[in-house]
């Protein structure tokens, strides 16, 4: 599969996101660990409209969550130092620092919330404002 990937905000979309999968624990016995099946070339991927939300939380809580989570790598001052989070928040960057292909820093698109969003979201849109990024003209 592959989702639209979220970062911060549910409408500040990075691209997409093609890491999910779904097999039978048969599969997954023949062919290895999850992350040997994600890089394969095995899968196909099925563009699909689901959502992949990462780190829809305040400065604080992300940089809890950096220093709580497998990937050990991240847990530098870089990456948790509370400044640097809201800056990169209100930047649109990604919470690591990551490059894109011509070597300049990752920064996130901002979308409406549309019909391809779920349901869901669109009938609760004050519920979810908190999780919306403000622009002018944007509801």
């Amino acid at each position: 599969m592959r989702q639209h990937a979220h970062y911060y905000f549910i409408n500040l979309r990075r691209g997409w996101w093609k890491k999910p999968f779904a097999c039978t624990g048969a599969y997954l016995k023949k062919h290895g660990t999850f992350d040997d099946i994600r890089h394969s070339k095995m899968m196909n991927f099925v563009a699909t409209e689901g959502r992949h939300f990462s780190f829809l939380m305040d400065a604080e809580a992300i940089a809890n969550k950096i220093k709580a989570f497998s990937h050990t790598e991240f847990d530098k001052e870089e990456y948790t130092n509370i400044e640097k989070i809201k800056e990169r928040m209100e930047k649109n960057l990604d919470p690591f620092g990551r490059v894109d292909k011509e070597g300049r820093p990752m920064q996130y698109e901002l979308v409406p919330v549309d019909e391809t969003y779920p349901l869901a979201i669109r009938k609760r849109l004050n519920f979810w404002k908190k999780y919306i990024k403000k622009r002018l003209n944007f509801f």
